[in-house]
C-alpha cells in the first residue's frame, strides 16, 4: 500500500470512529475531533492533510512497516498510542472503539473512500 493510501485509510478508519462514537456527544477528555480536523484530506481542496506535519510522521511511523487492509486497524491504533506518547493527546475512546470493531465494512469503507481521493487527486505516492 502506499504511504497516502495508507495514511488516507487511517483517516477514513478514524473518521467512521468519529461518527459511531463523538457525533452528537459531549466528549471532552479526548482529542480525535480536533485531530482528525488537522489531518481531514476534504477541508483544502487539494486531498492533503492542513497539517502535513501529521503526514510525515505517519510516513515516518510506517516506513518500514507492511501496511496493508489486513493490519490497517492495528496500524491504526498503534499510531494512536504513539502519538498520545509523544504529544499528550488522549484519544481513549478511539483507541477503545478500534479495538472492539470486528466489522470489516469499516475497512471497506475506508478503501473506498481513499479509491475515490486517489481517482480525483491523482497522488503520486
Amino acid at each position: 500500500m502506499k504511504i497516502m493510501q495508507s495514511f488516507l485509510m487511517f483517516f477514513y478508519i478514524l473518521d467512521q470512529c468519529y461518527d459511531h462514537c463523538y457525533r452528537n456527544k459531549d466528549v471532552e477528555e479526548d482529542d480525535l475531533p480536533w485531530f482528525l480536523s488537522a489531518i481531514c484530506p476534504e477541508l483544502w481542496g487539494n486531498g492533503k492533510p492542513m497539517d502535513m506535519a501529521i503526514f510525515y510522521e505517519w510516513q515516518s511511523f510506517i516506513e518500514s512497516q507492511a501496511v496493508d487492509v489486513n493490519n490497517i486497524m492495528e496500524k491504526t491504533y498503534s499510531f494512536l498510542e504513539y502519538y498520545e506518547k509523544k504529544w499528550g493527546f488522549h484519544y481513549t475512546i478511539a483507541k477503545q472503539w478500534i479495538l472492539a470493531t470486528t466489522d470489516k465494512t469499516v475497512v471497506e469503507t475506508a478503501y473506498d473512500r481513499t479509491e475515490y481521493m486517489y481517482e480525483k487527486y491523482k497522488y503520486d505516492n
